[in-house]
């Protein structure tokens, strides 16, 4: 019987994908959740694993061509899926747990993105041993074309002092960002509130926990997104989102947390961030972190967030605003905390002020709304007790 392999959703707003690397090839045997191909999308380069047991019959999307969600990847004979069961080795229980997100690190080369050319000008680029980085595409999906190469030689030739810098063609991640928040800022009617947080107390509070524990420390920001989460249980009129036919409310909250990479920004989620105490959530922020910048993340790992955290703070920014990632309709735009002038008890002091700026989509969420949750939020970070 023939399986049709489907290139799934990885994320919300994702609409098409990269096929970067094939990992079986035609004939070969494949188990059931054994990794087949590598694909990029708009915030990770993720691997697909096949959901059935059998042989790889036909690869209907080579490496290096686009290939929009729910096309066929690839077609699978599950005829012989037992016998392919029985005879492909078992990896051991050990590798198994470590494989669920990527496979074993000396199995698989790091990942690189696939130059889509034409065959004319592969053969050209090879010639003239040009770099196909440096080379923008103007064919479909970004295709490299011959007119593209000759038009860089042509370039290359003429360049003068001053007028050589030739562009750097986007990764298809860049591309798809770029798509993304234009759409949002577009279509999501945005508004931004703003407050200053004490963070003395907190600070305080973090110094505490780490010297009772000789495991990594927590971040402060771990605090940050840990007082979130209370604060949409506090407002849950703010743990929404807007969708066509009616609003999205939610119970569990799932947090988006945006990590920076070399390849770009993306947001993977903690989940159930407020049955989870602040050592939990730091260790699954980390894991996520080191994933993200390895290119390890699955796609589940990217998918569902109701709600952003974006911290620029440890790059000394006082304070930013954040574009919204829909369907989501809040993101919190954070800044490092600083010394400043704050009033106690009627007395002026010093103390370190942390500046947080709220992205809000008005569409689901009101001023008002708005404004007491971000209050819940300061009062949970001001008085930091109910965050351990």
């Amino acid at each position: 019987m023939d399986f049709e392999l489907l290139l799934p959703q990885m994320g919300m707003g994702m609409q098409d994908g990269l096929l970067s690397r094939w990992l079986k090839q035609e004939g070969d045997s494949i188990r059931q959740g054994e990794m087949l191909c590598e694909i990029e999308s708009a915030k990770s380069t993720v691997e697909i694993e096949s959901p059935v047991a059998g042989i790889l019959r036909q690869i209907i999307v080579p490496e290096g061509e686009m290939a929009d969600v729910q096309a066929v990847l690839a077609i699978i004979d599950t005829d012989d899926a037992l016998a392919v069961q029985s005879t492909v080795p078992i990896v051991d229980d050990v590798v198994k747990e470590k494989n669920t997100i990527a496979p074993i690190a000396d199995q698989k080369p790091s990942i690189a993105v696939t130059v889509q050319m034409e065959p004319r000008a592969r053969r050209l680029v090879d010639a003239e041993k040009i770099d196909p980085s440096g080379i923008v595409g103007t064919g479909p999906n970004g295709r490299i074309t011959l007119e593209d190469v000759e038009a860089l030689l042509k370039a290359s030739s003429s360049s003068v002092v001053g007028i050589d810098t030739v562009p750097v063609s986007h990764s298809a991640m860049r591309r798809a960002i770029a798509a993304r928040v234009v759409e949002a800022k577009q279509t999501v009617p945005h508004f931004y509130l703003k407050v200053s947080c004490d963070v003395d107390a907190l600070l305080q509070l973090r110094k505490k926990l780490n010297a009772q524990q000789s495991d990594a420390a927590v971040s402060l920001n771990d605090f940050i997104v840990k007082a979130f989460a209370l604060a949409l249980q506090d407002v849950p009129d703010a743990h929404v989102s807007w969708a066509d036919q009616g609003m999205c409310r939610y119970d569990q909250v799932d947090l988006s947390v945006a990590i920076a990479t070399d390849n770009g920004l993306v947001t993977p989620v903690v989940r159930n961030v407020a049955a989870k105490n602040v050592m939990e959530i730091s260790t699954e922020i980390r894991t996520l972190s080191q994933q993200a910048r390895s290119g390890k993340l699955n796609a589940k790992d990217l998918d569902g967030g109701q709600a952003t955290i974006s911290n620029l703070g440890m790059y000394g920014i006082e304070e930013f605003t954040a574009i919204i990632n829909p369907p989501q309709a809040l993101v919190l735009a954070v800044g490092a905390a600083a010394p400043q002038a704050v009033v106690r008890d009627d007395a002026l002091t010093i103390a370190p002020v942390m500046t947080c700026n709220l992205s809000v989509d008005h569409r689901a969420i009101d001023g008002a709304v708005a404004a007491r949750f971000l209050a819940a939020f300061k009062s949970i970070i001001e008085q930091p007790s109910r965050l351990i």
